[in-house]
């Protein structure tokens, strides 16, 4: 696989009870993203119905992820075996 993210943006329910939130959806970007790109995955939260947030693509939080939550989900797409 050649793409490789550094940054990335992750989707929460701001109605779930509780301090822990469950991360909805994760989104790697390779640059910073910016408000460009939070409107665009909103859309696409709002237009694919393969995500199942249809219903409640205007009220989750779209926040960029902090460097531990990024390097989790780097493990997951890059294990080092490959």
């Amino acid at each position: 696989m050649d793409f490789k993210f550094n940054y990335g943006l992750m989707v929460l329910d701001p109605n779930e009870p509780g301090d822990e939130k469950t991360i909805l959806h994760f989104c790697g970007y390779a640059e910073k993203p910016g408000e460009r790109e939070i409107e665009s995955l909103r859309q696409e939260l709002k237009e694919d119905p393969e995500f199942g947030l249809q219903e409640i693509w205007d009220k989750v939080e779209i926040l960029e992820a902090p460097e531990e939550i990024v390097k989790e989900y780097q493990e997951v797409f890059f294990n080092e075996d490959e």
